[in-house]
């Protein structure tokens, strides 16, 4: 009887057993449950003033602005764009891509680009363009909220200034070394004529996707076939990762309560951060020394036409001066020689008385 009972045992725990041998199991992201949340936006403070300075901004309050960044950098530049189910999904290639990228907004003042922390996850919050041989994008404005049952509210892309785009040819768009193509900012003025406004975000059974440019269109029109990835969930906060067909990503679920303290750092809350100012009047000077460049490149190209103008004006009066003298030589030399109409004239003889 007791050999009976073991057998049973031992034949009940094999499949046990055996699940728990196999490869581990990544959770698949579902929208989570109502319920409480472990965090608010003060999670962002601590994890990423590592990685750059929390300041105040009227009309913003707490924002973020990244260390490191070369003059003209702009966001959603150092990673590639994956297609999920969550439609067009950005894997940033920093560690702390997981927040700035996914949560909030990004705002540009005179002291460089800020981001403006959010508690409502999405694959990217960008504006999107598209058209002949280009794709381009910028983050949203702080005024394009997400409302849930509403989606994304109405926003003026007016609000996006025209170097906040980032371009690249049409083919190059799912390239992961993406910012190798990506197409000088100078040029944004020429590519924003020709390209139209493509954003598109929906809600599908409880997902928020960013379809953008229409995928099976861009695999018509460039040839390609687009790998379809489904997003799973990173236990730890840190860089994503693209493993087969899975994209792994950290995004905890966040309440809107207010945090009860400032970001590191930061005293107060009421005055914009010296830091600010600085940077402010370094972009300025930048700024003008760039206009200064530029409108001395304009004058002296104004010069080199205006010179070239007078010396075709000065060609085209020797040639004129030229033509009219070999005219007047041609003229010369066709008109015969006057006749001496005294020369055959029959002399009078005189007749003497």
């Amino acid at each position: 009887m007791m050999r009976s009972i073991r057998n049973i045992v031992l034949i009940a725990a094999v499949p046990i057993l055996i699940a728990s041998c196999g490869p581990p199991r990544t959770a698949v992201y579902y929208p989570a449950s109502p319920g409480p949340t472990a965090y608010d936006v003060g999670y962002f403070y601590n994890y990423l003033s590592p990685y750059g300075n929390w300041v105040f901004l009227p009309g913003y309050g707490y924002v973020w602005q990244p260390g490191g960044m070369g003059y003209g950098w702009r966001p959603y530049t150092n990673g590639h764009w994956v297609w999920t189910n969550y439609g067009w999904t950005w894997v940033s290639g920093y560690n702390w891509g997981w927040a700035p990228f996914h949560y909030g907004r990004w705002a540009y003042t005179g002291g460089g680009w800020y981001w403006v922390p959010g508690t409502t996850w999405g694959p990217a919050w960008v504006s999107w363009r598209s058209g002949p041989g280009y794709v381009g994008w910028a983050p949203l404005p702080p005024s394009a909220a997400w409302r849930p049952g509403v989606g994304l509210g109405r926003f003026d892309e007016r609000e996006i200034n025209e170097r906040s785009y980032v371009f690249v040819q049409q083919r190059n768009l799912t390239a992961v070394n993406l910012n190798q193509h990506i197409e000088p900012d100078t040029r944004n003025q020429t590519i924003l004529r020709g390209t139209q406004s493509a954003t598109s975000y929906t809600t599908e059974g409880g997902r928020i996707v960013n379809r953008g440019i229409p995928v099976e269109r861009f695999e018509k029109e460039t040839g390609q076939v687009v790998p379809r990835h489904t997003l799973a969930d990173s236990g730890s906060a840190g860089g994503s990762r693209v493993s087969g067909s899975q994209v792994e990503m950290y995004r905890p679920k966040l309440s809107d309560a207010t945090p009860k303290n400032p970001p590191p750092g930061v005293q107060g809350g009421t005055r914009t951060d010296s830091s600010v100012e600085s940077n402010r009047k370094l972009e300025k000077q930048k700024r003008n020394t760039q206009t200064t460049q530029n409108n001395q490149q304009v004058n002296q190209q104004n010069q080199s036409k205006q010179q070239r103008k007078a010396d075709r004006q000065a060609a085209d009066e020797a040639r004129r001066q030229q033509k009219l003298e070999r005219k007047q030589q041609r003229q010369n030399q066709s008109i015969p020689p006057k006749k001496d109409k005294n020369k055959n004239k029959n002399p009078t003889s005189e007749i003497g008385g």
